[in-house]
């Protein structure tokens, strides 16, 4: 039993170490497509209006991203300055200490989310397990963390990045449901299911499915 713990802990430390080491240094080092959609506009106007208490501005495009809005938000806490002000630098030639600031926003907002799809590893191992058994769960995080795909989409602030995760948590959790017939699983199903379609409608599919 011991040993099957190291190996799986090593397992672990391996797809962990690998994410740092390729993502870390990635994470203020480049811009997305729609990301300063997010970084200057979406993120902060979230966290101010929930700070204000005004409910229906929180519905702030389409996605709706109310679950990236409220992972990557926790950056917030550590930047100095306005990302509103910040967006007008980004079309003007830039001075040192402007482009260090924007790669700390970038570098800030984009962790909590890095950190989130790595602490859903476990989750993924747990439900993978009791699903389909110990080496396969081993088998699935070693290509699911290691996946270059995944590990891309995990350095950006995207629905996209949380989308990857929360949809197939929320099948593999069902699916243990219906193996087991444990109400615990079901109700996890519907916590997930809620965080997906909080953050892409596209989580729509399931409610059909289920």
């Amino acid at each position: 039993m011991k040993k099957e713990r190291i190996i799986t802990s090593l397992i672990f430390f391996a797809v962990v170490a690998t994410s740092f080491y390729f993502g870390f240094h990635r994470l203020q080092n480049f811009s997305g497509v729609d990301e300063p959609l997010w970084s200057y506009d979406r993120v902060p106007r979230f966290w101010k209006v929930m700070k204000e208490m005004e409910w229906k501005k929180t519905a702030l495009c389409d996605k709706p991203g109310v679950t990236l809005d409220a992972v990557s938000g926790i950056g917030l806490l550590g930047i100095k300055g306005d990302p509103k002000k910040m967006a007008e630098w980004r079309y003007q030639s830039k001075t040192p200490e402007q482009l260090q600031a924007l790669g700390d926003l970038y570098f800030k907002l984009r962790f909590p989310v890095f950190l989130f799809t790595l602490a859903m590893l476990p989750v993924f191992y747990w439900l993978i397990k009791r699903l389909l058994g110990k080496n396969i769960a081993r088998f699935s995080i070693l290509f699911i963390g290691l996946s270059p795909v995944l590990l891309g989409i995990s350095l950006m602030i995207n629905t996209d990045a949380l989308l990857w995760v929360l949809l197939p948590l929320t099948l593999l959790s069902f699916l243990v449901y219906q193996k087991e017939n444990k109400r615990k699983f079901l109700y996890l199903s519907g916590f997930l299911l809620g965080l997906t379609l909080l953050d892409k409608y596209i989580g729509n599919i399931f409610v059909a499915f289920f």
